[in-house]
């Protein structure tokens, strides 16, 4: 029963931890799971963000399946970055073409049709690298025994993780609405056009991260 119980704990570590600080950097999801709560509520918030957690629980389930297989494709890898680069240049696109003169009060502008459950689902859906994320991490985890991928371990590892990214995407807009509340009175610019830069600047921060590994492997 001991044995069992710490098998689960630290399944249940393993997974919330991972999640949890994967999820607070700067990032496109939870770029809009703040735009969310600034235009919209608390719990469409929430929604947003148990549709993103949704489709990452199907991806690291694929990747506990797979991750070997997926990390040896670097063809694949390379397609999949570049996706990634070019979807968050369209996000700081949209922002910035969604700028205009109703924005005086520095606050966003920008409505979505889509339930924001399923916006969540649609937007995690297209976010290919996270599954390059886990692939890493699964086989560090299970390599260094701090995974056990068999059922019913596994499970626990799935419903950690989702918590873990559900609660560090709730406090990345905490404290990002918090810091922006702060600073309101010395930001000369609309909340819009704050996140077109934020978006332009981590598509160049993706490019600067493809040209450091494509550069390693060709002098190797």
């Amino acid at each position: 029963m001991a044995g069992t119980a710490t098998k689960i704990g630290t399944n249940v570590a393993s997974g919330f931890i991972v999640s949890f600080v994967g999820t607070l950097p700067l990032g496109y999801l939870n770029m809009l799971a703040l735009q969310i709560y600034l235009t919209q509520s608390v719990l469409n918030t929430a929604l947003f963000a148990l549709g993103v957690v949704a489709v990452e629980v199907i991806a690291v389930r694929l990747t506990l399946l797979s991750a070997v297989w997926l990390l040896s494709k670097k063809r694949l890898m390379l397609y999949l970055e570049l996706f990634t680069i070019a979807f968050m240049a369209a996000f700081a696109l949209y922002f910035f073409l969604a700028e205009d003169s109703t924005l005086q009060n520095n606050h966003v502008k920008v409505n979505y049709a889509i339930h924001p459950f399923v916006f969540g689902l649609m937007m995690n859906g297209l976010n290919f690298m996270q599954y390059a994320f886990w692939a890493g991490w699964n086989i560090y985890l299970i390599n260094n025994k701090k995974l056990i991928a068999k059922k019913p371990y596994y499970y626990w590892y799935l419903l950690s993780t989702a918590i873990g990214s559900f609660c560090g995407m709730l406090l990345f807009v905490f404290a990002a609405t918090f810091l922006l509340q702060k600073g309101a009175g010395i930001i000369p610019v609309s909340f819009n056009t704050l996140f077109a830069v934020i978006f332009a600047l981590l598509a160049v921060f993706q490019i600067f991260k493809l040209y450091k590994k494509q550069r390693a492997l060709h002098t190797a």
